[in-house]
């Protein structure tokens, strides 16, 4: 690491430990019912300048206290972009969470079967990918991830093996094999497909939501996925996701990062 990211980091750490409120310092009071959200945005890239698409999904967030997550895929750590480090550590220190996307987010056809990242791949590979991923993080921004979510949310038997294998992540971000094939220690934060930000896929849709989450009242903790970068060329998308978020201020909803749920798991 460079001694000006060095340097950075200690600055932003200095600024979040002396802050008053971090967004992400509040327990969690399991006594009140309510409802729990995670925000699970997927796909930060920190090879290129930030974004439209996310710097107006977390200047939303920032200013409406929301706290929300950035899937980061690893293979853009190894190329950095100054300005989009200096950003996303930014969001860390306010109490965003920066979880494992995967190292390249790739996906192909061999002999008719579609092969991602850690759905197709042998143990070792899945294993490789994700524990660079984790190397990266600490090396060129200071972090240990302990949160993970599969490009596509595509895994397969190996992942639950290959994940294994990296003891600081402890929670799995929408895990879609059988429990009773490959078991994890990891929390898991399941998906429930009828309750998300988009219908279909990149493109926010209120009504949907809504419907979506009546029907889901009774559950404890809701993870809602999103592609900020796909918010842009429509404004009426970008507008979708801010009504879904005010929805649930509205319904009274806390907004937390994954590591914050896992973590009042544990305590209770």
């Amino acid at each position: 690491m460079t001694l000006f990211l060095k340097s950075l980091i200690s600055l932003f750490v200095c600024c979040f430990l002396s802050s008053c409120a971090s967004l992400n310092s509040r327990s969690l009071d399991h006594t009140e019912p309510r409802q729990f959200v995670i925000l699970k945005l997927d796909d930060y890239r920190a090879d290129v300048p930030v974004t439209k698409g996310w710097s107006q999904t977390f200047e939303f967030l920032n200013q409406n206290n929301v706290i929300g997550t950035l899937g980061i895929i690893g293979e853009g750590l190894e190329k950095q972009n100054v300005q989009s480090i200096e950003w996303l550590l930014r969001q860390n220190a306010i109490g965003h969470e920066i979880w494992n996307h995967g190292y390249c987010h790739c996906r192909q056809e061999v002999n008719g079967q579609r092969i991602s990242d850690f759905r197709g791949r042998n143990l070792a590979n899945q294993k490789e990918d994700i524990l660079r991923v984790q190397k990266l993080a600490r090396e060129k921004i200071g972090l240990t991830l302990t949160t993970f979510g599969a490009p596509y949310n595509a895994t397969d038997d190996n992942t639950a093996l290959a994940l294994s294998s990296a003891k600081m992540i402890s929670v799995w971000l929408f895990k879609d094999t059988d429990d009773d094939v490959v078991p994890t220690t990891l929390t898991q934060l399941k998906r429930i497909k009828s309750v998300n930000i988009e219908y279909p896929v990149h493109n926010p849709d209120f009504e949907a939501f809504k419907k979506g989450f009546e029907a889901h009242r009774d559950k404890s903790v809701l993870v809602i996925q999103g592609h900020p970068n796909s918010w842009v060329n429509d404004p009426e998308r970008f507008n979708e996701f801010k009504k879904i978020i005010l929805f649930l201020k509205n319904e009274g909803a806390e907004f937390l990062a994954p590591r914050t749920y896992e973590q009042s798991k544990t305590a209770a």
